[in-house]
């Protein structure tokens, strides 16, 4: 048996939760921000989570013995369950990341049994036809594409160098792509284009770090790129942010592991000079950014491994991650800096059924075991709740449309509405009630934030095409 009660498990795993409830009519339940623990414990970590079928799904490096993997987990909100057929993808079988194109879900890593990119329909595993001699690290779709990237020169005859796109058919080259030997950990659409970081030299931009493509050809992201070693990007309140490991220049402005691109120069968004700067995930939940990875504080806060941003200043996250013994090391890097680093890390964070689950190398989290999984709970506070009085969201589930109603005293406003990923779907100012139009937009549940005077508010609703 794989997965037992945590208290006879080792524990591996955290999440989050946020409480939102819609009737034809919003409403809301108010409690104290909190971390979850599921009640199960995982072996090894995820390096990736998404939502497909209405289920969590968790891929990463997930032993069951010395050199055996099952690199994907499915959890239905009870238990953590295997998928069949695990067993084709090789003895060494990890997974770094998922996306769902045409319906399916794909995902990519190290499967020797599947050529490093194959999908699943629910049921069964499948190949992608004429897939890659080594390791995948990152999917993303753009433009009705799926890009799939990795170190590789050539993949069937075609020039790869390090990124390929997929069009349901047959495999393409992107514009000549970035670097045979490029590491690229992760794809975002941002602003309409797709940006590719990790750790690489773009010698037609003479820039490392970070490249941008806008369907047509490919440029660099400032200039001279990032240094260090980009391992999340992510968009949130219309820029885009990057953090990673000893990332200490972004177009040439100093800064330290996280940093911001508006579309025309970098900045700093942290000033930890004495602290650890090894970021592994970026994540947008209930109109914050929050960051994950292996620090024990920002700005000279302590923050276990997972902090969040809500654009002017960083806060904790329940006390944040931490171990039995709440352990750390200390050393200088040859620049002089001092760093201390914890005992254990997140790898992970992902928004499901309105909850921030996130996973890693830990046994408690917010004062309370957790097996490497857990969840982390954000309601509305009570000045939101009154603030919101009299405002109303419907249908929902939408189809067509959304109407925002409410008394004259909320309005003027603007809104935003993001995708469960934090990328900004659309935005439009409101001076009265609004039918806004939502024919453009897939199914799915989507995160509406709203902004006035009287603060920033968030809604989530589905919708069902």
């Amino acid at each position: 048996m794989l997965f037992m009660p945590m208290k006879f498990c080792t524990p591996k795993l955290a999440a989050l939760l946020f409480g939102l409830l819609f009737t034809g009519i919003f409403t809301n339940t108010i409690h104290a921000q909190q971390w979850n623990s599921l009640g199960l414990s995982m072996n090894g970590f995820a390096w990736a989570m998404t939502e497909y079928n209405g289920a969590l799904y968790l891929g990463g490096n997930l032993p069951t013995a010395p050199n055996q993997s099952i690199g994907i987990l499915r959890y239905d909100g009870t238990q953590l369950d295997t998928l069949p057929g695990t067993h084709q993808m090789g003895p060494n079988f990890i997974v770094y990341d998922f996306a769902v194109y045409n319906n399916e879900l794909y995902f990519c890593g190290t499967m020797a049994g599947f050529n490093h990119v194959a999908k699943w329909n629910g049921t069964t595993f499948s190949a992608v036809p004429n897939s890659f001699p080594g390791t995948i690290s990152a999917l993303e779709v753009f433009q009705g594409e799926l890009y799939a990237a990795g170190p590789m020169q050539t993949v069937s005859g075609i020039t790869a160098n390090g990124i390929m796109r997929w069009n349901g058919s047959q495999w393409s080259g992107v514009g000549g792509g970035i670097s045979a030997s490029a590491n690229v950990f992760d794809l975002e659409v941002h602003a309409n284009e797709l940006y590719a970081a990790g750790a690489f030299y773009f010698a037609q931009a003479s820039a490392t770090g970070i490249v941008r493509w806008n369907g047509q050809g490919w440029s660099g992201v400032g200039p001279g790129g990032v240094d260090g070693t980009i391992k999340s990007i992510c968009s949130f309140n219309g820029e885009l942010y990057v953090a990673g490991s000893t990332c200490r220049l972004a177009g040439g402005v100093p800064v330290h592991g996280i940093a911001r691109w508006n579309g025309s120069t970098w900045a700093a968004v942290t000033d930890n000079r004495t602290q650890v700067d090894q970021y592994e995930d970026l994540y947008v939940y209930n109109g914050e950014l929050y960051v994950a990875g292996n620090f024990v504080g920002i700005d000279g806060d302590t923050m276990r491994n997972i902090s969040r941003y809500d654009g002017t200043e960083w806060n904790s996250v329940g006390g944040g991650v931490d171990d039995a013994f709440g352990a750390t090391s200390t050393f200088v890097l040859g620049n002089g800096d001092t760093v201390v680093r914890s005992t254990t890390t997140v790898t992970s964070m992902h928004e499901w059924n309105g909850e921030l689950y996130v996973t890693g190398i830990f046994d408690q989290i917010g004062g309370i075991q957790a097996g490497h999984i857990a969840r982390w709970s954000v309601p509305l506070n009570a000045a939101s709740t009154q603030a919101m009085a009299g405002m109303r969201i419907f249908p929902n589930p939408a189809q067509d449309y959304l109407i925002l109603d409410g008394p004259a005293t909320r309005f003027p406003c603007a809104i935003e509405i993001r995708d469960l990923h934090g990328r900004l779907i659309h935005q439009q100012a409101l001076s009265e009630t609004t039918k806004m139009d939502l024919t453009t937009l897939p199914s799915g549940m989507y995160l509406l934030q709203c902004h006035n005077n009287t603060g920033r508010f968030s809604y989530k609703f589905s919708i069902a095409q």
